[in-house]
């Protein structure tokens, strides 16, 4: 929350030379205008500080930048007393030079010095990114504030001075409102002389700034009080979450970036004359004249013979290494991997050139004022009027045709005139990412164990992630690995033997598993229902949003993905007796996917094949209340195979109810039963002869409000739950079904006046209290769902409630300071609440401290190593640590344990 970020740029392009390996101990420079700290916000503080002070100032030099930065917080919470944790400023000594002013702590009209003219103060190289083969030399000024205590303010003020000789003299910055709450201060303030042409943007949710001329320079500043940070829209492409930014740039255009880096490459590309990659080329010449084949033999040297690791010290945050360098080393970052590639593709005589890429801030650069934001480099290569994106940090790529347009949606290439940006248009998948068969032989009697048979099958690179896994852990454990997998995936079926292909020409990865298959012949009555794994379709949508900047954004589409299910059962005695239900075929497009699904009972043998595919990256937010309900119905739809033992036509039959009822309860107690099986008409007729023949119970028209609400008839349920409470007024149940559909048609105030209502009508009920929780948090209420914690909590402070609070905390993306607090107090009731560690895991990805996200993630999956959530919210953290190999890996297994999980993620507004 505290860690200073003085200027939003590249995460490796941003460094380069003022060698200062020790702080400096200063006032603040003269151009710099302090600011005093200002009361508290009128607006009260709900986290574990309250933000006084965020000033931010800036002076863009001819040679030199600096920025300023002065943190000023109350701690209001001991949860807060671990924010000062954050305040650890790094700085890569090779180019920058770190200044402190002052770090103090205010208590009592007393002023306490925390750095003690530097003696407090401990510098350390923590290579944050080590485990990643990623050195960036950079240095960490740690200071441990001795005896900090509720009720202190915590100032803190430093300079941050950069002088780059790669960027000859070109400068940028970029600054947001990304504070928690409400800061009592904010302000932003740059300044440059009149000779440096300085432009400057502003996106929606930042105020337009105030600009003075003078004859020294210009002045921008933008100064705001009791300051709130907007919130991008739920669901949204990311570039909707450039909210509350200021961009300034040197640069007029992309093609001033392009020709900066061009002689850098350039000269990393040449080769001694006794170079040995000559003697490679010349091989991999001998070998083919095509010259695709020949760049994806070059590609293949990159990737498979020098291995990953960057390196961005002595100034290789903006430089490449040579490419004879790199290949004596057999290591090399994307930069080094590229000028290695590129120096391949020159001496086998293929047109190729660097193309800088963004893997975070990709959605919209297009948008943004040109400056250094690229974290990443890769080749683009013509080759008979096609154009190739060749990565070399990839693994595994063989034919080119097969290698996916990348998803970073802008690419810039590196030409020493200059260029534009590049559009990176991916085009939907023309073949399954993933394909599902099970086939289950239940020929000996639907309760007798059933052979199984089940293979899955990955292309591109979740396939070579798995090869990587499983061919670097040896036999034995890659057995392990397998069955534990299956037995995620398939719990109820007993793994008895596991196999694995992987063919590194088609870069396509097959899993297989035989073993027993205990199926779940459910009993209603005389009858007997198996529900077809795989056969549902859609899911549980989150599209509704709060007003706000942007709230009618398209939503984002996991895309491009496309995965096919088959199920196969063989039934006994030939089929006869057997029937299904639900068997509706399915070909629609709903929220910019196709959803198909087809099921046939064939003699003996059930067919379902089903399959999800995206067709767009986004969709207007116009469809989404209309898909939203689809999706809904289409979730609904899970297909069954169905054993009739009685041959009749009456439902009642079917289901053995014994004989037809002769009163109201009799009709009640049977309206239940069909209600268990979802056989909502039946349910219905038989509610309508217990009203007729007792019209003064609220409890049936209640009863009857449920069956209509589960048949989609939210109006006629909605005048059941009325008649019920008029009825009886006091019925808590009929109260909370009634705001739950007050909730689902958005009348918040009329839902909560029922909610209030039923809590006093049944107060302390914990149970109720869940209902009205899980209402709001289906209908994306979270802050008022932790309201409802608030008083769950009240009634029983178990550990469980203390974490169900913390999710819904986390779901808002409000109070996670709080719900930090709230893990914390779960695992201290029950260590092995590992469910809390997920919790925890999210808020910490939230918060952006990837590190503590993943480590709750691994303790997480300690107690269940499958768990959808928990290792798509570590690959989500992985990926933004830059770890793409491990992220991939665990998304991909995520999905196959939640093929939806995706988009469960998506509603909160967190993807890939």
């Amino acid at each position: 929350m505290f860690r200073f970020v003085l200027v939003l740029a590249a995460a490796f392009w941003c460094g380069a030379a003022l060698a200062a390996d020790q702080p400096q101990y200063a006032p603040p420079p003269a151009w710099v205008k302090p600011a005093p700290i200002p009361a508290a916000p009128k607006t009260p503080a709900s986290a574990a500080v309250q933000v006084l002070l965020t000033d931010r100032q800036m002076r863009l030099g001819v040679d030199v930048d600096e920025f300023y930065a002065e943190t000023a917080f109350h701690i209001l919470t001991p949860a807060g007393l671990t924010l000062v944790n954050g305040l650890s400023p790094s700085w890569n000594p090779e180019t920058e030079t770190l200044t402190f002013h002052k770090f103090n702590v205010l208590r009592d009209g007393q002023v306490i010095d925390l750095l003690g003219g530097g003696k407090k103060v401990t510098v350390v190289r923590r290579e944050q990114n080590l485990e990643l083969a990623m050195l960036d030399g950079d240095l960490t000024a740690v200071i441990q504030p001795e005896g900090l205590q509720v009720g202190d303010v915590v100032d803190l003020a430093l300079t941050l001075t950069r002088r780059d000789p790669v960027m000859h003299g070109y400068s940028q910055a970029a600054d947001a409102l990304r504070h928690v709450g409400v800061a009592g201060r904010l302000r932003i303030r740059a300044l440059w002389p009149s000779t440096k042409p300085i432009r400057w943007k502003t996106t929606d949710g930042m105020p337009s700034p105030k600009i003075e001329h003078s004859s020294d320079g210009d002045e921008l500043t933008i100064d705001l009080t009791d300051a709130v940070a907007p919130n991008p829209p739920k669901g949204a492409p990311p570039r909707f979450a450039d909210l509350g930014e200021i961009q300034l740039t040197q640069f007029k255009d992309w093609a001033d970036v392009s020709s900066l880096m061009a002689p850098l490459y350039a000269k990393a590309e040449s080769l001694a004359p006794d170079s040995p990659l000559r003697l490679e080329a010349q091989k991999i010449a001998a070998s083919s004249t095509d010259p695709k084949v020949r760049a994806a033999a070059a590609l293949r040297l990159v990737q498979d013979k020098v291995r990953y690791a960057f390196v961005g010290m002595s100034l290789g945050g903006y430089t490449p290494a040579d490419a004879d360098v790199t290949w004596v080393r057999r290591f090399g970052d994307c930069k080094g991997k590229t000028v290695l590639l590129l120096s391949l593709l020159n001496l086998l005589g293929v047109s190729a050139e660097p193309a800088l890429v963004s893997t975070t801030a990709g959605d919209g650069l297009d948008a943004r004022l040109p400056m250094m934001l690229f974290d990443h480099v890769i080749v683009r290569a013509q080759i008979a009027g096609k154009t190739y994106w060749l990565d070399g940090t990839r693994s595994g790529d063989r034919d080119l045709d097969a290698i996916e347009i990348p998803a970073f949606h802008w690419a810039l290439p590196v030409q020493s005139a200059g260029a534009q940006l590049s559009p990176l248009t991916q085009p939907p998948l023309g073949q399954p990412g993933f394909e599902s068969q099970l086939r289950l032989d239940a020929s000996a009697g639907i309760d007798a164990a059933a052979p199984a048979h089940a293979e899955q099958l990955f292309r591109g690179d979740a396939a070579v992630g798995w090869n990587l896994i499983l061919t670097a852990s040896g036999h034995d454990e890659a057995d392990r690995s397998m069955r534990d997998y299956w037995r995620g995936q398939l719990p109820w079926i007993d793994a008895k033997a596991v196999d694995f292909t992987y063919d590194d020409a088609q870069r396509v990865m097959r899993i297989s598993m035989d073993g027993s298959a205990n199926m779940d012949w459910s009993k209603d009555g005389a009858a007997r229902y198996f529900q077809i794994a795989d056969s549902s379709l859609g899911f549980e949508p989150a599209f509704k949003r709060e007003p706000g900047l942007h709230a009618d954004a398209p939503f984002a589409v996991n895309f491009p993905s496309f995965s096919t299910w088959t199920v196969v059962i063989t039934l006994p005695n030939a089929g006869s007796g057997f029937g299904l239900m639900d068997a509706v075929d399915v070909d629609q497009t709903i929220a910019g996917v196709v959803y198909q699904r087809r099921t046939r009972l064939a003699g003996a043998v059930v067919t379902m094949t089903a399959s999800e595919r995206s067709l767009a990256p986004e969709f207007a937010a116009s469809e989404a209340e209309a898909d939203a309900d689809a999706l809904r119905l289409l979730a609904d739809r899970d297909v069954t195979v169905r054993r009739e033992m009685v041959a009749a036509a009456d439902a009642r039959e079917t289901m053995d109810l014994g004989p037809t009822p002769a009163d109201a309860t009799g009709f009640s107690i049977q309206a239940a039963a069909y209600l268990e099986r979802r056989d909502f008409s039946h349910a219905i007729a038989d509610l309508d002869q217990a009203i007729k023949l007792a019209p003064t119970t609220a409890k049936y028209f209640y009863n009857r409000g449920v069956a209509r609400f589960e048949n989609q008839q939210d109006d006629q349920a909605m005048a059941n739950f009325n008649q019920a409470l008029r009825l009886d007024p006091s019925d808590a149940f009929a109260l909370d079904a009634r705001g739950e559909l007050y909730l689902v048609r958005k009348d918040t105030k009329l839902a909560q006046a029922d909610f209030a209502a039923a809590a006093k009508s049944a107060p302390n009920d914990v149970h109720r209290m869940h209902r009205e929780a899980d209402a709001y948090d289906e209908t994306e209420h979270f802050d008022e769902e932790v309201g409802v914690y608030d008083q769950i909590i009240a009634s029983a402070p178990t550990a469980t409630h203390y974490n169900d609070r913390c999710w819904a905390r986390a779901e808002s993306g409000h109070d996670l300071e709080a719900a930090l607090g709230d893990c914390a107090t779960a695992l201290k009731l029950e260590p092995n609440l590992f469910s809390a560690y997920d919790s925890r895991g999210f808020v910490e990805l939230r918060l952006g401290r990837y590190d503590a996200a993943i480590k709750d993630y691994d303790a997480a999956l300690q107690a269940a190593s499958t768990q959808a959530s928990s290792l798509f919210g570590r690959g989500i953290a992985e990926l933004r640590k830059g770890d793409k190999l491990k992220a991939q890996n665990d998304i991909a297994a995520a999905k196959q344990a939640q093929p939806d999980i995706d988009a469960t993620f998506a509603k909160l507004g967190v993807k890939p």
